[in-house]
């Protein structure tokens, strides 16, 4: 059968939660992996980055638990902008490994869904919201990933603003831009604003995210990637919104709890900004990546 995967964007590196705190965008990608006949050529030598992905993931989850892949051609499409921070290479990876899950029977929890999509990946604060949905903190140990959901109280659903320009940024560029270390102060900075990051978001504290979103371990190297990247970020902060980051490795910008002015306010900012911003309005996504469309081929 030929199966299809609807898998969400997300925002990761979430203030100041850098490689362990990320959320769940209601904008998705479809990833549909259809098996070939045996003796088929390989599709994977003329894929894209984005088709050879899922392929890679399905095979990664097949060899994990001793099962002969199948030739496999892998279809995305979706509104899922690549390079722009808003996890398009894990909808892909995630949507290959639940097309794996589902083409062979396994029936794996979530758990181990997210183990081998982190697998592919190196690292779990896109592909854990990508799978759960919502917000997701994670950390990685001896090769074990650890994510937990942070539960929204009831009636504190997260209004979400995302401005993306229409230039990428490579991932490598973004990871090129950080120092090899970081001052004890910051870390120590971080340490503390990513814990009171998770129990504001717990406990529905909005005014305290703003203070808990102020990062010192990416933000301030990968400034010079984005021009204004800081000018912006700080009307976001100024026009009334709860607080305001770098999505992902960027160049997307989350803003989140907008206040009433600020959408007008960076739309009038942008409009001259030579990156072509559009601003998306954006629920999160509270279930994550789901199984779609199984169908015989």
């Amino acid at each position: 059968m030929t199966v299809s995967v609807r898998v969400p964007a997300t925002s990761a590196n979430l203030g100041t939660g850098f490689d362990a705190l990320g959320l769940a965008l209601s904008l998705h990608n479809t990833v549909t992996l259809k098996p070939l006949p045996a003796g088929a050529a390989d599709p994977a030598r003329a894929a894209t980055a984005d088709e050879s992905l899922p392929v890679a993931a399905y095979e990664h989850v097949c060899h994990a638990h001793g099962i002969e892949p199948l030739t496999v051609h892998a279809k995305v499409t979706g509104d899922v902008p690549s390079s722009r921070g808003l996890g398009s290479s894990a909808t892909c990876i995630v949507g290959g490994v639940l097309a794996a899950d589902a083409l062979h029977g396994l029936g794996l929890g979530a758990d181990e869904l997210v183990r081998l999509a982190t697998d592919v990946e190196g690292h779990p604060d896109n592909v854990a919201p990508a799978l759960l949905g919502g917000v997701v903190v994670s950390a990685v140990s001896d090769g074990r990933v650890h994510s937990l959901p942070v539960g929204l109280p009831a009636g504190g659903e997260l209004d979400l603003l995302l401005a993306v320009p229409d230039h990428p940024v490579s991932t490598e560029a973004a990871r090129a831009a950080l120092p090899a270390q970081v001052p004890h102060a910051d870390a120590v900075h971080n340490a503390a604003r990513s814990a009171l990051l998770v129990a504001s978001l717990a406990t529905g504290r909005w005014e305290l995210l703003g203070e808990a979103m102020d990062d010192r371990l990416h933000q301030p190297y990968r400034a010079g990637l984005v021009p204004g990247v800081t000018e912006i970020l700080a009307l976001a902060r100024s026009s009334g919104s709860a607080g305001a980051c770098v999505s992902g490795a960027g160049p997307s910008l989350l803003v989140v709890a907008p206040g009433p002015d600020t959408a007008a306010r960076l739309t009038e900012h942008l409009a001259g900004h030579p990156w072509g911003w559009q601003l998306l309005h954006l629920p999160l996504d509270p279930t994550g990546a789901r199984v779609v469309g199984p169908r015989p081929a």
